[in-house]
């Protein structure tokens, strides 16, 4: 197993380990105002084989006093085109599968988006695989009011009864002590529009959070809106923060639904 966990130079993508032989690579995009801790225990579950990045936005290292993105798009081609790079250098292979969560299955959509259309990467579909939970498909507009502009007690607070936990799993989940990213993050997702464009190709499977009520089992169903290819839904005992609560339980769903994508 090769270990890499020192960033790439003008990336936000930290290459955790490559794969071995021609196992695919799992690319991590965590919640809003996550970082590479948040995806620690979900990599220990995932086995050795599989290659695995996280991504890392500006502004969630100590001392990174970089401002973070706060248009999902921006964010979802510079990562694109970070992703090329990995794949290049030989870090990862490429069988991708973008496992995001929450405003991380926004991010991984995007970026989804931006590497079907770089003319740098002629990126089969079928070398591609999206899994996303926690977030509405990226077809619908939000359902409820913006976050972002909240004072800190009252958006804590807000974020705590949207997502079904308490206070304390908030901080479990990492999202104390860089309230700027999170801000920038949830700015993010509160102004995101689809806009136009071709739908995805590739195969998107849903993991459904039944614990989460952040979400709606309509709102994910509509995942099928936005790509030609087929959407698969698993569900899950879990919360909106499975990659912290139920690690084992997320990763064995990864295993299973990759199990023909490896090649």
């Amino acid at each position: 197993m090769t270990e890499n966990h020192s960033p790439r130079r003008d990336t936000w993508l930290r290459v955790l380990r490559s794969p071995t032989s021609s196992a695919a690579t799992i690319v991590c995009f965590p919640h809003a105002g996550g970082g590479v801790l948040s995806a620690a225990k979900l990599a220990r579950s995932l086995p050795d084989r599989l290659g695995l990045l996280t991504v890392t936005l500006p502004g969630r290292e100590p001392g990174d006093t970089a401002a973070a993105p706060r248009r999902a798009t921006e964010a979802g081609s510079q990562l694109a085109g970070d992703l090329v790079e990995c794949i290049k250098s030989g870090d990862v292979s490429e069988h991708l599968v973008l496992l995001g969560n929450s405003y991380g299955s926004l991010l991984a959509f995007e970026t989804t988006r931006s590497l079907q259309s770089t003319p740098e990467l002629i990126f089969d579909s079928k070398a591609l695989r999206l899994i996303v939970s926690g977030f509405r498909s990226p077809s619908l507009p939000p359902s409820e009011a913006p976050l972002f502009r909240l004072p800190t007690q009252d958006l804590y607070t807000e974020l705590a009864e949207r997502f079904g936990v308490a206070v304390a799993d908030l901080e479990a989940a990492g999202l104390y002590g860089l309230e700027d990213a999170l801000r920038a993050d949830l700015e993010a997702c509160d102004t995101y529009r689809m806009g136009d464009g071709p739908k995805l190709e590739n195969r998107i499977d849903v993991l459904r959070m039944t614990q989460d009520p952040s979400v709606s089992l309509a709102e994910l169903r509509s995942w099928q809106d936005v790509t030609t290819g087929s959407v698969v839904m698993t569900e899950i005992a879990a919360g909106h923060f499975p990659w912290v609560s139920q690690p084992d339980a997320v990763a064995a769903a990864v295993i299973a639904l990759t199990a023909d994508f490896e090649a």
